[in-house]
Parts: C-alpha cells; structure tokens; sequence
C-alpha cells in the first residue's frame, strides 16, 4: 500500500490502466492531507479493486473485502480485512484475512 505520495506526475487520465499500476498496486496514499483518520470501507474497496485489476487466478465479479472489527489493544494501528473470492479454474471458494499495520503499510495472513 502506498502510505506517501511519491514520485512525479505522468500526466495520465484517471481511467488509464497506467495510472493504478502494479508498481504502487493501485492504490493512492490511505490518509488525506492533513488528517489522521483512516476509513477501513475505503481501504476495503482499494484492496479489492488491487484484487481484481491484478490477480488473475480470481473471479473478478465474485471478489469481495470487507473491514473486520477488532479490538486488538496490543495493535491499535491495525486494520483487519476479511477477503471472499472464488479461483477462475475449479470455481473453489477462497476466504483470506489480513492484517493492515498502517503505520507501515506492511500487510499480514491472520487467523479467524
């Protein structure tokens, strides 16, 4: 996940398949200028838009993340995410849970 905005501007319009690259996995940084909230939905919807856009071995239109709660007082800069999908060659469903430590920006497999 891209926690700062770096680099320069291409000049590309939004829709292109340039602008959400597999470089920065396509996403924008996760807080706004100046503030310090994180909305887990809106991360939610990136991390599944990163899915479908780049992970062929998916059904896109069967990909789904949504936000996990968690009072995790040990990890409190934690974001917790569950992930449904089902693999495009034997249709097998695929259930994932990750951990976003957003300090970092660093991603993590967690258990139920």
């Amino acid at each position: 996940m891209n926690c700062a905005s770096r680099g320069g501007r291409v000049g590309l319009p939004d829709d292109s398949p340039a602008a959400s690259s597999v470089l920065n996995y396509g996403c924008p940084p996760l807080q706004a200028s100046g503030t310090t909230r994180i909305d887990p939905m809106h991360v939610a919807w990136h991390i599944c838009e990163v899915i479908r856009r780049f992970e062929p071995r998916v059904e896109r239109a069967r990909t789904r993340v949504r936000p996990r709660d968690c009072d995790d007082r040990h990890a409190p800069h934690t974001l917790y995410f569950d992930i449904l999908t089902m693999a495009r060659y034997d249709g097998a469903e695929i259930r994932v849970s990750l951990a976003l430590d957003y300090l970092t920006g660093f991603f993590s497999l967690v258990g139920d």
